[in-house]
This record gives structure tokens, sequence and C-alpha cells, in this order.
């Protein structure tokens, strides 16, 4: 195995550079470093008899790695940044979409009874496929066109860079809703958090999210090809500005009150049960989920003692197929079919993901005016003690 050669990019030229194009020649020189350092320890310890089922292995540790160095944030940034034609920009999605795993990519199952010589081919091509990715980036950065260079225009507190090159009618529907959502936020007190840049990107951070805050650089990124409907938007940037709310102004004792809140919620729920009419489905009950067709095995437990609910998949034409087996959770089919636990005080199922993302949906519902009394409550317990 060939070690990967370490190159230097250089800058296009014509082009004015700028901090993204910094970092993106940055995030490029630390993602080759990784792929060239592994493969050359692997090779080290190759030479030292370490045989092929340790590269097979180590394929793992590449990954973390190159996840390591920032190669998701660098295929992510291009994507905003740049404009490309759209073959470019599916190969770079693609690439980005390699790197937002939240679990590393497992090895296929017949590896282990592969010969050597094709388990030396699974190594080689894994790794020509990640210094492809390497490659794809470098010629992203050096064809890619400037997104609204200098197009910026305000809305409210905040100032919109259209950096996806976005039409007038587009970049208009987004200054309405950041305009608007500026308005709540200071009517509501929190004027402290308006401030900054808003950039209109052509994607997020996956294509189903309309905004995103992002920590380190303390900047809101919204979708510029927003939906019609304004209500999710407008919600959603509020949500993100309450994440701003909490990174960029919360002293230690408001953060506990918030991990406390999130406590507190989290085992009321599950101290709570579902009202009389929430009943499990019957063992070889037919129900009907995203317009497939299943039947009902039984209603048991899991490993991790969660109450759950056995189904195959149904075909409506004969009533003794089945064909694949898998379970849900009892919660999440009574959820679907509108019900809710007795004390469930979360303003939404999102909210249960972690403390920050709680308050940041409470924020949200607090501007626009939809908490209860005691969501309210709770909320200024966080904010005031």
């Amino acid at each position: 195995m060939r070690p990967i050669q370490r190159r230097r990019t250089a800058r296009r030229r014509g082009r004015t550079g700028g901090a993204e194009d910094a970092k993106l020649h940055r995030l490029l020189a630390e993602y080759e470093a990784a792929l060239h350092d592994w493969t050359r320890s692997s090779q080290d310890a190759v030479s030292k008899g370490a045989g092929i089922n340790y590269l097979v292995y180590g394929l793992s540790s590449l990954y973390t790695r190159l996840a390591n160095a920032g190669a998701y944030e660098m295929f992510l940034t291009l994507l905003r940044t740049y404009q490309y034609d759209p073959k470019m920009r599916k190969a770079l999605e693609k690439a980005a979409q390699t790197f937002s795993r939240t679990k590393k990519p497992s090895l296929p199952r017949k590896i282990l009874q592969a010969t050597n010589e094709e388990k030396s081919d699974v190594v080689q091509e894994t790794v020509k496929g990640y210094a492809q990715l390497g490659e794809l980036a470098r010629r992203a950065i050096d064809i890619g066109r400037p997104c609204g260079e200098g197009d910026v225009c305000s809305a409210g507190c905040f100032r919109l860079v259209n950096a996806g090159g976005f039409g007038q009618a587009d970049v208009e529907h987004v200054r309405a809703l950041t305009d608007k959502a500026a308005e709540i936020i200071q009517a509501h007190g929190f004027g402290d958090i308006c401030y900054g840049d808003v950039q209109i990107v052509r994607q997020v951070s996956r294509a189903n999210v309309l905004a995103h805050y992002m920590i380190g650089e303390d900047q809101i990124y919204v979708r510029g090809n927003l939906p019609k409907n304004n209500a999710p938007t407008l919600r959603t940037i509020l949500h993100e500005l309450g994440h701003r709310l909490e990174h960029k102004f919360f002293d230690r004792l408001q953060s506990d009150r918030m991990r406390l809140l999130f406590q507190r919620y989290g085992i009321a729920l599950k101290r709570s049960s579902f009202g009389e009419l929430a009943k499990p489905p019957t063992a070889g009950e037919r129900l009907t989920i995203k317009g497939e067709h299943y039947v009902v095995l039984n209603v048991g437990f899991n490993q991790a003692l969660n109450k759950v609910i056995s189904l195959a998949l149904a075909n409506p034409q004969d009533e003794n197929e089945r064909k694949f087996r898998f379970s849900i959770p009892l919660d999440a089919w009574l959820r679907s079919q509108g019900h809710k636990r007795a004390d469930d005080k979360f303003v939404s199922n999102y909210a249960k993901t972690n403390p920050g993302e709680n308050f940041a949906e409470m924020f949200a519902e607090f501007c626009l005016n939809k908490l209860n009394d005691e969501q309210k409550r709770d909320f200024l317990y966080i904010l005031k003690g």
C-alpha cells in the first residue's frame, strides 16, 4: 500500500480568498495529514509483522482521524461558501454525508470470511476513496465561484449575507422572516441576542434543516430556498437564537437550572402514564404506518426492558405471508396516534433530546406566546432563578 502523499494547495489566482478560503485550505491540509499519517503508521505496522486484519480493523480509526480533522466541516463549508454546477454540488453533498454520521461506518459482514487478498482489496479501495474525497475538496476550492460577494442587506437588527447567490424573491422571503424574528425577540426583552450576520445558504447541515446556529462561529445560517409556509421557519429561527442566548449569555447558575429543569421534566415523564384511552394494539391486529401494511406479532419488552410492539410487514393479498420483522417503541406508536403522557411537560418531542434543545424549544414557544402558565414559570426560572 503506497503512502498517501501530502500536497500543498495553491490558491486560485484571481480570487480574493478571505477567512473562509483560509479555513478551507487549513481543513484540507489537516485532512490530508490525517490520511498520510494513518497510511504511514499502517505501513510501519505491516513491516513489523502485523497481518491484514490489523489494517482491516484499522479502517475504523482512519474514519475517526478524518472526522476529527474536520472533514464534515470542510465539505459543508464548501457547499455554503461557493457555487458549483449540479454534478459537483451533488458530489460534495455526498462527501459531506459520508462524515455526518453519528456512528462509524461498519465493515461488511462478509469481510470476516473473505480471503486475505479480498481484505487487502477492501483496505486499498477504502483508502483510495478517502484520498479521492481529498482530491474532490481540492478541486472544489480551486473552481468554486464565490456566492453573492458583497450582496448584503439589513433585516431589523441583523445583516443578511446572500452567500448562496439567491434571487431577489428568495432573499426578500428570508429578510421578511428574519425581520419578524428580530421584532419578536426585541418585544420579549431579548434584544441582546439581536446582532450579527445571518448567512443565506443553499444547504444548512442537512437538506431538511431550515436554519442552524454554529456555536463556535456565533453565526446563524438560514436556507435560501424556504418553503412557502412561514410558521416553521420563523419558529426555527427563534429556536436557533435561543441557542445563542444559552451559549453566549448564560452564566453557570443559569446553565445549572437549565439542566435541572430538563432532568425534572424527564423524571416526571418516566413516572407518568398514558390515559385510559391509550391502549396498545393486540396480537394479530393490522396497522398502516407511512403507507405500509403491518401485522402485530406481540407487545412485550426488549432487552433494555422498554415496552415495544413487534411487527412484521404484511401482504394485503395474502394474510399468511410475513416478511421482515422489527420492533418499535410502544410510546412512539401511542404518540403517533395522538396520545400523550399525563405528565409530559416538554413543549415538543424534540425538546426531549437534551437540556439545550429543551431550552431552545421553550425559548421559541415563549417568544410566540405559546407556553402555558407552568411552562412559562419554568422558563423564567431558568433565566432569573
